[in-house]
């Protein structure tokens, strides 16, 4: 069974390459691993709204929590890059 899961992805995988999609697909899982990856109370007070050119733009409710999560931006990109299987994000903005 797991060579077929194996299989699937690989096709997916090559589907998205030739189609040029890869890059968007890969932008859409970072967004949707912001809500898995990060703890309730940052998910509650955040809302990822976009990735443009490898940038995830994070709008945040609360300044004592930007100012921690600014402390944290390298940590926070290596998670959600780890998290997705590979490497997308370069930088977060803060707004």
């Amino acid at each position: 069974m797991k060579s077929n899961e194996l299989l699937m992805k690989d096709v997916i995988q090559d589907f998205l390459k030739k189609n040029n999609k890869s890059k968007i697909y890969n932008e859409r899982t970072i967004l949707e691993m912001w809500n898995r990856e990060m703890g309730d109370f940052i998910v509650q007070n955040t809302q990822s709204t976009k990735i443009e050119n490898s940038i995830l733009y994070v709008k945040i409710n609360n300044a004592a929590l930007r100012f921690e999560l600014m402390g944290r931006k390298t940590e926070l990109i290596r998670k959600l890059n780890d998290a997705a299987g590979m490497s997308v994000l370069q930088n977060i903005i803060f707004r």
